[in-house]
């Protein structure tokens, strides 16, 4: 679900950026977000090499210091709930839904029935 949601809610922004400039950026909207994608996966490795640094895992040890168990507990849990939180609050914010997003899908279909015609008309 979650690889989806992405898409579709980025396919509902092209649309109505389409409607705003008249030009549909498709290309510019998922190249953002393939960077934030990879910004977010950057982002996880920079905390896990930083989480484990500050708590002192040691990756030949059979077991680890309580901090170092302190440190994969905080990985596996607390961040991504902050993640979670903070993409929720995004999610939110969103705008396009309900009324907003029923016009601005009429608007797009009309919009390209016209420029059918046109393509036919030519």
């Amino acid at each position: 679900g979650l690889m989806m949601l992405t898409d579709l809610l980025l396919a509902d922004t092209v649309d109505e950026d389409e409607l705003t400039t008249g030009v549909r950026r498709e290309g510019m909207f998922f190249g953002i977000n393939g960077f934030i994608i990879r910004f977010g996966i950057a982002m996880t490795s920079t905390s896990q090499s930083l989480i484990w640094g500050l708590t002192g895992y040691d990756p030949g040890l059979e077991v680890q210091t309580p901090a170092a168990v302190l440190g994969l507990r905080l990985l596996m849990s607390a961040i991504p709930i902050a993640g979670m939180v903070v993409a929720l609050v995004f999610t939110w914010l969103y705008p396009l839904h309900g009324e907003r997003l029923a016009r601005v899908k009429a608007e797009v279909d009309a919009l390209h029935a016209e420029k059918a015609a046109r393509l036919e008309a030519a």
